[in-house]
């Protein structure tokens, strides 16, 4: 599994209210050039939306997963632990539960970005894309599986023939339709909404699946490493120089339109409304010469703001409050991780509008969710004893 983070994106300097569409296909009629992927979510790798509304996406993805994992866990009574040391018996047992799979992810992030080196970042669109639409089509058919089982005695045990049928024809035609999925997008057809509604449907399924399948100390144990994983592979790892790798086509894309413009090739209208399709980012907001003017820049701006919210931060931050609800079934304990969670990505986003780079979302969302836990636990120990 890979952690993709918050990344920023250009403020439109020539249109207000702007509404950015992805790169659907080369970039225009005029121009034979294809500059490669542009950025993460054009990978399926992040969920790209207005700051404004980051919360409605992270509400929806921690909900729908936490509710998916009750029902697994409480309706259909299926008891899952995929942990390596599935009984924690010791606190060696739950620290290798997080390491594991860390060490597991970081050598598949190493072999991507030797193949990336090597052939590109069309490599990575192309395993990012096959894990989201294979896992999509895998977590719908296990939540189908689910309802099959919650509902067999009431309903399905009469009419199992009927059922059984009906079961197949959703598996394979979930399946046909999620190649169909796949074509599109690997054609350069889908939309961002589309792919942003890819990307949610992967961060619920697998956080909702994970939620059912780790301990309590297993997940703030893996939570904890993937967000000490996530500080490093961002910051000194493959992530990062995926990231400015982004950053390159991007500038390509933006000299070869200026290119086109000063050669009387396009207009500046239709300039811009390049730029907005392929979705450009801002280049130049590091530059610390222009401290000042970006954040008056970003004043004015803030509500036209997109941001993209990594996939992998949607499955953390949905299993963690997942878990969290199955072990203990305390709304108190959950509503608390819940704020922590939301709390911690919207510090994020603060150092992400003063940093103006990429971020890990992790730790500070993380950290601050298993702090929550604890003061609810707290909360609950102190009206049990009749302190409160």
């Amino acid at each position: 599994m890979d952690l993709i983070i918050i990344g920023m994106v250009e403020i439109p300097e020539n249109t207000e209210n702007t509404e950015l569409q992805d790169q659907a296909s080369a970039p225009n009629k005029k121009s034979n050039s294809y500059y490669g992927p542009l950025s993460f979510n054009e990978i399926l790798g992040t969920f790209r939306i207005k700051l404004i509304h980051i919360y409605i996406p992270l509400l929806i993805c921690i909900i729908s997963a936490t509710f998916l994992s009750w029902l697994t866990h409480y309706k259909a009574e299926l008891d899952i632990n995929a942990a390596i040391f599935p009984d924690e018996s010791n606190v060696g047992e739950v620290i290798l539960n997080g390491l594991i799979p860390v060490f597991i992810s970081a050598a598949f992030i190493v072999i991507i970005w030797l193949l990336i080196k090597k052939f590109g970042l069309v490599v990575f669109k192309i395993i990012m894309g096959s894990i989201v639409v294979f896992y999509c089509w895998y977590g719908l058919n296990f939540f189908i599986y689910v309802l099959y089982i919650i509902f067999y005695e009431s309903m399905i045990g009469p009419n199992e023939g009927f059922f059984v049928i009906l079961y197949y024809i959703l598996y394979y035609g979930s399946g046909i339709v999620y190649l169909t999925i796949g074509f599109f997008y690997f054609r350069n057809k889908l939309t961002v909404n589309q792919k942003n509604l890819l990307v949610l449907s992967y961060g619920i399924f697998i956080g909702a699946i994970i939620g059912i399948s780790l301990p309590l100390w297993s997940i703030f144990s893996l939570a904890v490493c993937f967000s000490i994983y996530d500080l490093i592979i961002v910051f000194k790892g493959p992530l990062g120089k995926i990231w400015e790798l982004f950053q390159e086509n991007q500038q390509k894309a933006i000299d070869d339109i200026r290119r086109r413009v000063e050669s009387g090739e396009i207009s500046e209208e239709e300039a811009v409304a390049i730029s907005e399709k392929l979705f450009i980012q801002n280049q130049s907001s590091d530059d610390e010469n222009n401290g000042e003017d970006d954040d008056e820049d970003l004043s004015k701006h803030i509500k036209d703001l997109k941001i993209e919210l990594g996939s992998g931060d949607l499955i953390f931050y949905s299993a963690l409050v997942a878990v969290v609800f199955i072990s203990t079934t305390n709304w108190l304990t959950t509503l608390l991780v819940i704020i922590g969670v939301l709390s911690g990505a919207g510090l994020t986003i603060y150092f992400l509008l003063k940093k103006k780079r990429v971020l890990p979302a992790l730790p500070f969302s993380m950290f601050i969710g298993i702090i929550m836990f604890f003061i609810g636990q707290l909360i609950e120990y102190l009206v049990t004893i009749g302190i409160f």
